[in-house]
């Protein structure tokens, strides 16, 4: 909102500017508030934060980067620096810098005459589809079959048996074949155990194969409850794994799952941490510059419940393609989706300056189309 340059056209690959912003800004050097307060506006409606955790969390907690023509993920760091320019593009945004930020959008708002407004706080990340769609145990008995005892005995005994004399016996447990199973991961807040995990199975295995073992699996576990398999992981657990040795080559089945692929509970932990901070903030700021304030967080709360939200006999909620509210992606809502929150902040205004704009109707906006 307040960074120069942002729509500057030359800025767009180097990521320094918005190429939606680009096609309308005032100049090159110009800010979004800059360019909003130019406008002499009375009135404001303000809502940001959420992309300072959203793509740590939709890429895993992690950061790529293309080396020697291979796309290499490192873990992301929860920044405590106000200096934006020393993060990497994934990295969880400081609380003090997004709320610095929007201070000081607020100031030039309200230096430009703009003084009255409503401002929304920012939803947790995981009450949307892009984390709730796959559950943490996708692996049934039947999808398994046969392969189910073999893994038993081979894999996750061995492993099981091993991790337990580390101390580690909870993050390997037998598959159930009367219930779904989690998948394998690899969580990088844990120990590596790759070295122990050699030296135990070799004298079973032969040093390859165990070597190669501890090296997949030093830091693999079960996902739980808490964890959160994304959705375009979906459609990468039980493919195979180039170049890694038969039978440990099944993605999320005998091969865990990357870093990028999960949100583990670390990393989620994180990400709510970081928006409550924000939501702290943000609420504070609505208070100290009298302006309307959108539970946006609440709301999304709501539609995420197995009850969801009804309007005019329509059933939504936050779950993926059938719920209504949220698009193919998983994250950014559907017309629908909007009119929901619309009608948030329409209240919020209303209440605040006793105002009587009507709300939306959300089944009048479009929404997915089923085949």
């Amino acid at each position: 909102m307040v960074a120069p340059n942002y729509g500057n056209p030359s800025g767009i690959l180097l990521g320094t500017a918005n190429p939606y912003y680009a096609r309308f800004s005032s100049s090159n050097t110009s800010s979004v508030v800059d360019d909003a307060v130019a406008k002499s506006p009375t009135f404001f409606s303000y809502w940001i934060g959420n992309n300072d955790v959203l793509s740590y969390a939709t890429n895993g907690g992690t950061n790529s980067a293309i080396v020697g023509g291979i796309t290499t993920y490192t873990p992301a760091t929860v920044q405590t620096s106000v200096d934006a320019t020393t993060y990497k593009p994934n990295d969880i945004s400081s609380p003090a810098l997004v709320a610095g930020a929007i201070k000081a959008g607020l100031d030039k708002l309200k230096a430009g005459g703009a003084t009255k407004g409503v401002i929304a706080n920012i939803p947790y990340v995981t009450s949307i589809p892009f984390f709730t769609t796959v559950p943490y145990n996708p692996l049934t008995p039947a999808a398994l079959g046969t392969n189910l005892t073999t893994l038993n005995t081979n894999l996750y005994g061995p492993l099981k048996q091993a991790l337990t004399a580390f101390g580690a016996g909870d993050r390997i447990n037998l598959l159930s074949s009367t219930s779904s199973n989690p998948v394998l991961i690899k969580d990088v807040s844990l120990p590596n155990l790759s070295a122990q995990l050699t030296a135990a199975l070799t004298p079973s295995l032969g040093l390859p194969t165990a070597t190669a073992f501890g090296q997949i699996f030093g830091q693999a576990r079960q996902t739980t409850v808490e964890d959160y398999i994304l959705l375009t992981s979906r459609s990468v657990i039980g493919t195979p794994v180039t170049g890694a040795p038969s039978p440990v080559n099944v993605y999320g089945i005998s091969y865990p799952l990357e870093n990028q692929h999960v949100l583990s509970k670390t990393e989620a932990a994180a990400v709510k941490t970081a928006v409550d901070a924000y939501n702290t903030a943000i609420m504070g700021l609505a208070d100290s510059y009298g302006l309307a304030f959108v539970d946006a967080n609440n709301k999304m709360v709501d539609l995420n419940s197995q009850s969801g939200i009804s309007w005019d006999g329509v059933k939504y909620s936050a779950k993926f393609v059938t719920g209504g509210t949220f698009s193919l992606d998983g994250v950014h809502l559907t017309g629908r989706g909007y009119a929901i929150v619309a009608n948030e902040f329409i209240k919020s205004i209303n209440k605040k300056y006793r105002s009587t704009l009507p709300e939306v109707d959300p089944n009048k906006y479009s929404g997915i189309k089923f085949p």
